[in-house]
């Protein structure tokens, strides 16, 4: 397999409107300056990071909850 993200497909803005739609479900902004932190790494890391940093950011779902529906959203 070859990673092709970012050089023959750029997936960012697909990945940036789910992460909006995620965040909007719970009532909250994922604005572009938020997403820029998060370019490159995954949506668990980002996640975690969110949950750790961002302490008005409570969600009630586990990590794992919230990645699998993110994936769903962007691949929807």
């Amino acid at each position: 397999m070859f990673d092709l993200d970012g050089t023959l497909v750029d997936s960012e803005p697909n990945y940036f409107a789910a992460s909006q739609k995620l965040f909007a479900e719970h009532g909250w902004v994922f604005d572009e300056a938020m997403n820029q932190r998060y370019v490159g790494i995954s949506t668990k890391e980002m996640l975690e990071d969110i949950r750790k940093n961002y302490p008005e950011y409570l969600f009630q779902d586990s990590i794992e909850a919230l990645v699998e529906k993110k994936i769903a959203i962007t691949w929807k």
